[in-house]
């Protein structure tokens, strides 16, 4: 009888440590945020809204100030403007391929996420790549690659 006793008294202090270890863990993974690549995607999605709308000025506050350090703004400005006209209305975007890294680049210490997209516009289609880069509030684009046929043919 006493065995029995013992072996239930050190159930009994397990069952609460356990308990309240498991209520820890729902509690930690339920207050986990989106994960990387929603994140970085809704950037993106926001980038290809606004792109859809024509509006460059909403389009160019996605990007991240490391990018306009090497890229002057007013210059990429005018480069997307002539992007939206050769490459005729924003149709759709899909993504292809993402990778996921997290440490130092030339850019900075952080979580990096490059994207890329096959896009389909009115006139002609493309591959787009992204680089972004967490920042405290969202992803910020701090690289872009847009690779078409269109550039080939329209003078």
């Amino acid at each position: 009888m006493n065995i029995q006793a013992a072996a239930l008294r050190g159930k009994s202090r397990f069952l609460p440590i356990s308990l309240i270890f498991s209520v820890f863990l729902l509690l930690v993974s339920g207050c986990q945020s989106l994960p990387t690549k929603d994140l970085a995607q809704i950037t993106v999605d926001k980038y290809f809204k606004e792109i859809a709308s024509k509006n460059i000025d909403s389009v160019l506050t996605l990007y991240g100030e490391q990018f306009f350090k090497v890229t002057d703004r007013n210059q990429w400005r005018a480069t997307l403007l002539k992007l939206v006209s050769t490459m005729g209305n924003y149709q759709s975007h899909k993504l292809q391929n993402f990778r996921v890294y997290s440490g130092e680049s030339q850019t900075g210490f952080g979580t990096f996420m490059i994207m890329t997209f096959s896009v389909k516009y009115s006139r002609f289609s493309s591959t787009e790549t992204f680089t972004l880069i967490k920042d405290p509030e969202q992803y910020k684009i701090i690289g872009h690659n847009i690779s078409s046929r269109a550039f080939f043919l329209v003078q």
